[in-house]
Order: structure tokens, then C-alpha cells, then sequence
């Protein structure tokens, strides 16, 4: 799992989950640019990949219904994890801290 910031717009963020170190499973875009799918379909932000065999990453999908509305990096990243199948997700708060 790894997060990835922007530096200029600190809005900008990007989850993801890897399989050995350059395998990407899942990754959440926040924020980001429009993703041109290699069907020729065109996302806006937020999008979600999913790994697709031949193809990697490049596939995005909208966020499914499992997601809020709510554009707060924390939440986003709490709901993220629970679609990961993340285990003790349950132990964070979504104020950010740890409820052991």
C-alpha cells in the first residue's frame, strides 16, 4: 500500500495497492486529471483502477457506490482500505487517529 501526495494541490492524492513492488492491484485517483481508458472511454476524477490481465492498470472505472460522496483525503483513504480488504481497518477512526 502506498499514498502519493501532489505538491502543488494538495488535493490531489493517490492510493494504491501493490502485489510484490510493481504490480498495481488497485489504485484510487483523487483529484488528478481525466483518465482516457484504452477503449477510448473518457473518466474525470475521482476514478479507480483495477488490474485487468494485458493490461495493467490502464483500466479505470467511477467509483463504485462503496465510496461517499465526501472528498476528504482521510475518508477516502479509511474507504480505500476497506475495499482493499485491509485487515483491522476497524481500529481507525475517521478523525484520524487510532482508537487500540
Amino acid at each position: 500500500m502506498d499514498v502519493n501526495r501532489g505538491r502543488i494541490r494538495i488535493s490531489k492524492c493517490t492510493y494504491q495497492n501493490r502485489y510484490r513492488k510493481d504490480i498495481i492491484l488497485l489504485r484510487l485517483d483523487i483529484d488528478g486529471p481525466e483518465h482516457t481508458n484504452p477503449d477510448g472511454e473518457i473518466l474525470g476524477s475521482p476514478h479507480l483502477h483495477i488490474y485487468r490481465e494485458g493490461y495493467h492498470d490502464k483500466w479505470a472505472f467511477p467509483l463504485p457506490s462503496d465510496f461517499s460522496d465526501d472528498m476528504e483525503l482521510f475518508t477516502k483513504f479509511f474507504e480505500f482500505l476497506v475495499w482493499c480488504n485491509i485487515d483491522n481497518v476497524d481500529e481507525l477512526s475517521l478523525e484520524g487517529e487510532i482508537l487500540c
